[in-house]
C-alpha cells in the first residue's frame, strides 16, 4: 500500500492559471494521484480539470458536494451518468447526492464501504499512472474501477427508482432488499491476479 500523501484540492477556490501551475508541479513531482473537491454543478471547470490531470497522466479522484440547490431525480441521474462516463461514480459521491433518502440502518455501513472503496481506488489509480509502478504492467488495473463504477451505477439508478415510489410496506422492503444485496455483493473481494497471472513474471 501507498504510504505517499495524496494531495487535496477543492477545485471551486482556484482558477484556470492554478491548475496550469499546479499540474506541471504535480507533473515534475509524478504525483500519481489528486484528490478534486468540487461542487456539483460547474461541470465545464470540472470536465476541463478532468482532462488536464488525464493528458498529464495524473489520475483523479473527484469528490463531489451538494450544491445548497435542491436536485431533481433527473438531474441526479445525469450527474450519476456523468461521473460513470469519466470513472468517477465512486460510492462516496452516490452519498453525497443521496444521504437524504438512505434508511438510517444502512448508512453506518454504506460509510463503511464508501472508505474503503476510496482506498483501493487510490491504490488502483496509482498503479495506472505511476510510472515506477512497472513490474505488473498486465494486471488490469482500469477494469477493476469500471467494474466497481458499473456496480455502483447500477445500485444508485435502481435506488432513486425505489425511492420514488410511493412508501408502501412492500416498497420500503424493496428498499432494505436492495441495500442488504449490494453491501452482501461488495464483500466480494475484487481479483487482482487474472487467470493466466505467472508468478515468474
Amino acid at each position: 500500500m501507498s504510504t505517499e500523501i495524496i494531495p487535496h484540492v477543492k477545485l471551486e477556490e482556484n482558477e484556470a492559471a492554478f491548475w496550469v501551475d499546479k499540474i506541471g508541479e504535480y507533473s515534475q513531482e509524478k504525483v500519481p494521484v489528486v484528490y478534486v473537491e468540487a461542487v456539483a454543478d460547474d461541470w465545464e471547470k470540472i470536465k476541463a480539470v478532468l482532462c488536464e490531470l488525464r493528458g498529464s497522466n495524473i489520475s483523479c479522484i473527484l469528490l463531489l458536494k451538494r450544491a445548497d440547490d435542491l436536485y431533481e431525480d433527473d438531474e441526479i441521474l445525469a450527474i450519476f451518468d456523468f461521473l460513470r462516463d469519466w470513472d468517477q461514480l465512486l460510492l462516496q459521491n452516490v452519498l453525497e447526492m443521496c444521504a437524504a433518502w438512505i434508511p438510517k440502518a444502512f448508512i453506518t455501513s454504506m460509510e463503511t464501504e464508501a472508505k474503503v472503496e476510496m482506498k483501493w481506488f487510490e491504490q488502483w489509480l496509482s498503479a495506472l499512472s505511476d510510472e515506477r509502478i512497472y513490474k505488473f504492467p498486465g494486471l488490469p488495473w482500469r477494469s477493476f474501477i469500471r467494474k466497481i463504477v458499473k456496480e455502483n451505477h447500477a445500485f444508485a439508478v435502481r435506488f432513486l427508482e425505489l425511492v420514488a415510489l410511493p412508501a408502501t410496506n412492500e416498497n420500503i422492503q424493496a428498499v432494505q432488499g436492495h441495500f442488504n444485496r449490494f453491501l452482501e455483493a461488495k464483500k466480494k473481494v475484487v481479483c487482482t491476479f487474472p487467470k493466466h497471472w505467472s508468478r515468474g513474471a
